[in-house]
């Protein structure tokens, strides 16, 4: 998070309700467009929406620039 964005504090958040896990990362950092994320391939934040589609789940990357970035992922629970 440092690295990249430059930010001074971040927060994680994991909640479980509804059959769902829901995992939200939030930091205070330099921001980025993030249109067109997926275009640019890669491991990073691409990376994470489509692990969460592969596991029948949905992601949301919010991000502008000077405003930080959150991440969102919300997957199926386990049965089981």
């Amino acid at each position: 998070m440092a690295r990249h964005a430059n930010a001074r504090h971040g927060r994680v958040a994991v909640t479980v309700e509804d059959g769902e896990v829901a995992i939200t990362i939030e930091d205070d950092g330099a921001g980025f467009d993030a249109t067109g994320l997926g275009a640019r391939g890669g491991l990073g934040l691409s990376g994470i929406a489509e692990r969460a589609r592969i596991l029948g789940g949905r992601s949301t990357i919010r991000s502008s620039a000077g405003q930080g970035t959150t991440v969102s992922v919300n997957l199926p629970r386990s049965k089981g």
